[in-house]
């Protein structure tokens, strides 16, 4: 994953964009528990980009969604399409 990280940084500095956007989609979905001791994905990834935004010459704007479980969504009037969360 370091590996990965690096080459997307050196992306980010070798094109010298105004401004970068980083879509992560389901966040939630990286490792929820410590493998060996060592740190979770999750946790890593963003004190990685806390520190990307910090230390970045451009603007990088990132955006993280998390999944919602099956069970909190209900279906309004029975259409899929008109969906409501609830908790």
């Amino acid at each position: 994953m370091k590996q990965l990280w690096e080459l997307l940084v050196s992306f980010i500095r070798e094109v010298k964009a105004s401004c970068t956007f980083i879509i992560i989609d389901s966040i939630d979905a990286l490792d929820a528990e410590p493998s060996l001791g060592k740190s979770r994905d999750k946790e890593i990834i963003l004190q990685q980009l806390l520190t990307l935004v910090k230390d970045s010459t451009s603007l990088v704007k990132i955006l993280l969604t998390t999944s919602l479980a099956v069970k909190d969504w209900m279906l309004v009037d029975g259409n899929s399409d008109l969906a409501e969360f609830r908790h």
